[in-house]
């Protein structure tokens, strides 16, 4: 009887998050090895980075219908694209050296970033949600940069990176959101960064 009053709980307590997904959330993000350690060898000269910032807060997708999939936004007071934009500046800042003496100048262009979570159809259906309300959820971040490499003014070549980082975490509290969310932007430093440094890096720059 206590397992199905929790269950019940847990479902009214889902709807709610639901309800209020777009209500700003501050998560606290701790610092990553990756950004503010240096981790490229040859470090390259860059005279100028400039940062343009196109991406928006995510919306929701697909709304509160039976047996279909939502994709409720994940907002945090700290707006994902702003974590991505500080992200890249640190590891720019850390992973080069100013000043070029072909004047080379890089152009990051942010044109995604924004995070979800799935709220399942399953997790709709009568009976069987209170079986399931208690299971993991998917949690995604879309990202799309673009690096543009400049020499004496024009752009010479233009690296593209576009992804959908899924993890695996849990939507049952808000605090499982937020823990679910540090551990999808971990996630996705480790991608992101780790693909910058082996491709961007080594051969664009």
């Amino acid at each position: 009887m206590k397992s199905l009053f929790f269950k019940i709980l847990l479902v009214i307590t889902t709807f709610y998050m639901v309800g209020c997904s777009n209500q700003p959330m501050v998560i606290p993000l701790p610092e990553s090895s990756l950004i503010t350690n240096s981790t490229v060898e040859n470090k390259p000269r860059i005279e100028e980075v400039q940062f343009i910032n196109k991406a928006q807060e995510g919306e929701l997708v697909n709304p509160i219908t039976p047996f279909s999939d939502s994709f409720i936004p994940i907002n945090p007071e700290t707006p994902v694209y702003e974590t991505v934009e500080s992200d890249i500046k640190n590891f720019i800042d850390t992973n080069s050296i100013s000043g070029s003496k072909e004047d080379k100048s890089l152009r990051v262009i942010i044109e995604e970033a924004d995070a979800y979570w799935v709220y399942g159809g399953l997790d709709k259906a009568p009976f069987i949600n209170l079986l399931i309300v208690g299971n993991d959820k998917s949690f995604g971040l879309n990202l799309k940069v673009r690096f543009e490499i400049e020499v004496n003014g024009k752009v010479a070549s233009t690296y593209t990176y576009k992804d959908n980082i899924v993890i695996n975490g849990s939507a049952a509290f808000t605090d499982d959101i937020k823990d679910s969310y540090t551990m999808l932007i971990s996630e996705y430093r480790r991608q992101f960064f780790n693909e910058l440094k082996d491709e961007l890096f080594k051969r664009y720059l």
